[in-house]
């Protein structure tokens, strides 16, 4: 399975990233807390098995990542987002699930979680995605997206119901992977007004970063992210494409960072 994602380039920390384990399937819950323990990067500083316990030990444990069943009997993962923004933790979010639904992955997107990977997935894919998440990444896989894209085509958008067309023509070129110059040579525009087209894009969808742009349109229906490709993925504008990448990342554009500070 293709998982996209946002690449972030950061220096190595020798520190080891704190990890918080929410599941209240106790077996699960210890296997994983074991397991986690066992990696060298790795330190579980606290586990619950519902969600108040959960919101109960953020500001004592301190997570980096929070490892969450996506479908807790007492709450979703929406829950621990929204307790993590209140404490003002600089936390991320990975939710488990045991499926790949379009209902799932629809409600992980929306609730603000940095990631999901399914419980089938073996333990280096779990302690990769900890890692890429701690790095500043997002991870959804990429078939799973299109399909929630398919699925809420004919639904109203109550996101993003103020973007213009051009708008909307630039997240359909995001989806694609292009650049902030592609788009710009794409539509006979000039780069910096493409760049405040993006501005007024990560205003609207109140997100950060070009990925954050792309995942929520599609987990809102706005756009559709078609896979016909394989992998792409997006490098620096005075770079080439690398068609033989796993991954489909998007970059947050640089420029559009000094032109936004």
């Amino acid at each position: 399975m293709h998982y996209i994602v946002e690449m972030v380039v950061l220096a190595d920390s020798p520190e080891s990233i704190c990890v918080m384990v929410v599941d209240d399937h106790h077996l699960v819950l210890d296997a994983l807390c074991a397991a986690l323990d066992l990696q060298p990067t790795i330190e579980v500083v606290g586990k619950a098995d519902t969600l108040e316990e959960a919101k109960e030990l953020l500001a004592e444990a301190r997570p980096a990542v929070v490892v969450i069943d996506a479908k807790l009997v007492s709450g979703d993962a929406g829950g621990i987002v929204a307790a993590i923004e209140s404490v003002g933790l600089p936390a991320r979010v990975l939710a488990l699930s045991e499926s790949g639904s379009v209902q799932t992955l629809r409600s992980v997107l929306r609730s603000g979680c940095g990631g999901i990977i399914q419980t089938s997935a073996p333990l280096e894919d779990l302690v990769a995605a900890i890692h890429q998440l701690h790095a500043g990444e997002a991870i959804f896989p990429v078939d799973a997206l299109r399909a929630v894209s398919l699925s809420a085509k004919s639904e109203a958008a109550p996101v993003g119901s103020n973007l213009t067309d051009r708008e909307i023509e630039i997240l359909e070129h995001l989806t694609e992977a292009h650049t902030t110059a592609m788009i710009a040579e794409e539509l006979f525009l000039s780069a910096h007004t493409v760049r405040n087209h993006l501005q007024s894009i990560f205003n609207k969808l109140s997100v950060s970063s070009q990925l954050e742009a792309v995942v929520k349109a599609v987990g809102y229906g706005i756009v559709e992210i078609d896979i016909r490709e394989p992998v792409i993925e997006l490098v620096d504008q005075d770079e080439e494409f690398d068609g033989d990448s796993e991954t489909t990342a998007l970059d947050q554009d640089e420029d559009l960072v000094e032109a936004t500070t």
